[in-house]
């Protein structure tokens, strides 16, 4: 009796969901977007009210919603880094404990198969960070399924939308850095203040430029994207915070010593951004990639 019962509650359940989906339209691209946003902060609201009943007694609410923030983050951030045939890839966020939350990246699939990067973190650096790259991170993978005719085309559609669904005091804008890599070159595009630097072989380096207006600051605005072309050994070098002097970090990073590998190329960086006394400032957290292209 218990299993019919079950069952009948499962499929009502299943009936009523598809119900609402008629009512939203059917499996248009706003439903794919709504989906795709509640499966990623499903996980994050069970693990949420656990921690919530232990920590109501002991925090402030101010203290719990960074916290949730923090725990969102978290949430956000791929759990490996893709394999790519001809590149070595490293990628990772580094965060303070008690940082804001305000930075991740992250990688997807273009629909012409070729895989992008991504960097991002919130300019209005509070406890609502986190909710800010998931709207955009949302917009990015749910526009996926459609073709672009340019990263920079995609990115714009993607700003639009965050800036269509804008609640005052919630929503913000996101700097953001993409590179979607082929056969022997790349597309960049940049918005607000990403760092974006090219190294190649020889040793010569290239500050990919970046538009100053971040991703949702202006609803009217058009991203233009470029395509360069990667060289064996070649470095794309990706940070979610622009350094005082980037050209020089990464010229006494990268070419000023050896590194072994793209990790040990982003360890490095990292160690030198340190987000606790260095560049980034208090407080702060980082995201950042090193991809190299190693073959022709």
């Amino acid at each position: 009796m218990f299993f019919f019962t079950s069952v009948s509650s499962k499929l009502a359940v299943l009936r009523a969901g598809q119900a609402f989906g008629e009512m939203l339209g059917g499996d248009t691209l706003a439903v794919r977007l709504l989906r795709n946003l509640s499966k990623s902060l499903w996980a994050t609201s069970v693990r949420l009210a656990s921690k919530q009943a232990q920590q109501v007694q002991t925090e402030a609410p101010h203290e719990a919603l960074a916290d949730f923030n923090r725990l969102l983050r978290s949430r956000l951030l791929p759990r490996i880094t893709p394999r790519v045939t001809g590149y070595d890839l490293a990628a990772s966020t580094l965060a303070p404990r008690q940082g804001p939350g305000a930075s991740a990246w992250d990688w997807f699939l273009l629909p012409d198969g070729r895989p992008v990067f991504a960097v991002m973190r919130s300019v209005r650096s509070d406890i609502f960070s986190a909710q800010r790259l998931v709207a955009l991170r949302t917009l990015l993978r749910g526009l996926t399924t459609e073709p672009h005719a340019t990263l920079g085309s995609l990115l714009t559609q993607a700003s639009r939308g965050v800036r269509s669904g804008w609640v005052e005091g919630l929503s913000g804008s996101v700097a953001c850095g993409m590179v979607a890599l082929a056969d022997g070159a790349m597309e960049w595009v940049g918005a607000g203040d990403p760092c974006g630097v090219l190294v190649r072989a020889g040793g010569a380096i290239e500050e990919l430029p970046s538009e100053p207006v971040a991703a949702a600051e202006k609803a009217e605005h058009v991203y233009e994207s470029v395509v360069l072309p990667l060289g064996a050994r070649d470095k794309v070098i990706l940070l979610s915070g622009r350094p005082t002097d980037s050209v020089g970090l990464v010229t006494s990073v990268i070419t000023g010593g050896y590194t072994s590998s793209s990790r040990d190329a982003l360890n490095k960086l990292f160690a030198r951004v340190d987000p606790e006394r260095g560049e980034a400032g208090p407080s702060s957290d980082l995201s950042g990639a090193v991809i190299t292209r190693m073959t022709r």
